[in-house]
């Protein structure tokens, strides 16, 4: 997923509230406040269909990969760090994880989760997760990444990736990108409109660099919504833009535009992975 790397059960409690209810947990903190919903969402059984699960960028431009399981469990946060590990993904790359230990929520030690049927090496199977990557795929750009969340990095390189496939990538490339909290200007970060910061971490950063006298672009969010960090880069404005809110007319052709943007985009993936639709 790349707002949270991963999302299985946990992830899928938002759900439950309405649609601007969801952005807004965006806007904040989102692991926490999926958290928050669990505190008060009580569920007896979890049930996740890993039949064709989605590997690759999801939650909108991701691929189906055939797996073949069915997971139950009492305890939600066990059934995903079960999920984590029967994919290959280390449960310490969520950072939703960390936020139901802080609430004393669930368990995520595999030596304390019974697994009734198949066990985890029998149905183990790698899928890609290509958030984990890291940034060297792409020199073109400049990344600012220390003390930055799992979360970030794979929105950013979700990011680069869609504006390769959309071929707005070369056009914008020389941008540096700041993600993850910083407490100073780090060293030859140049003020301007190639400049973008993304998350609500970088707010403090965003004004040291407005009270100096420079200008950035920022995302808000925590983390952002996927689109963000992509319109920051190739419109060079703040986002989401103030008149997003008020203009529904622009909310639905941005809407459209998106929805015909993942649709090339996940064929690109295809064509790109070898992948039959």
């Amino acid at each position: 997923h790349v707002s949270m790397v991963f999302f299985c059960a946990l992830k899928n409690i938002k759900g439950v509230v309405q649609d601007m209810v969801h952005v807004f947990m965006h806007l904040t903190d989102l692991a926490a406040a999926m958290m928050d919903l669990w505190s008060v969402v009580k569920v007896d059984l979890t049930i996740a269909d890993l039949i064709r699960p989605m590997e690759g960028y999801g939650p909108h431009c991701g691929t189906a990969v055939d797996f073949g399981c069915i997971l139950a469990s009492a305890d939600a946060v066990a059934l995903d760090a079960t999920a984590c590990r029967m994919v290959g993904l280390d449960v310490g790359k969520v950072d939703y994880f960390r936020a139901a230990m802080e609430r004393g929520m669930g368990n995520i030690d595999q030596s304390r989760i019974e697994i009734r049927g198949n066990a985890i090496e029998e149905v183990y199977k790698p899928i890609y997760l290509p958030y984990l990557e890291g940034f060297s795929a792409w020199p073109e750009y400049e990344f600012f990444t220390e003390n930055a969340c799992s979360t970030c990095q794979g929105l950013i390189a979700y990011t680069m990736v869609r504006m390769q496939a959309l071929g707005i990538y070369e056009r914008n490339a020389g941008a540096q990108i700041v993600i993850g909290r910083k407490k100073e200007i780090p060293e030859g970060l140049k003020p301007g409109k190639d400049l973008i910061l993304v998350g609500d971490c970088l707010r403090p950063l965003k004004k040291k660099i407005e009270e100096a006298g420079g200008e950035c672009v920022f995302s808000i969010g925590c983390p952002p919504l996927e689109t963000f960090p992509y319109w920051a880069l190739r419109d060079r404005v703040d986002q989401p833009r103030p008149e997003m809110a008020a203009d529904e007319e622009l909310r639905e052709r941005e809407r459209r535009k998106t929805e015909e943007e993942n649709e090339f985009f996940v064929e690109w993936l295809r064509m790109r992975q070898g992948v039959e639709g």
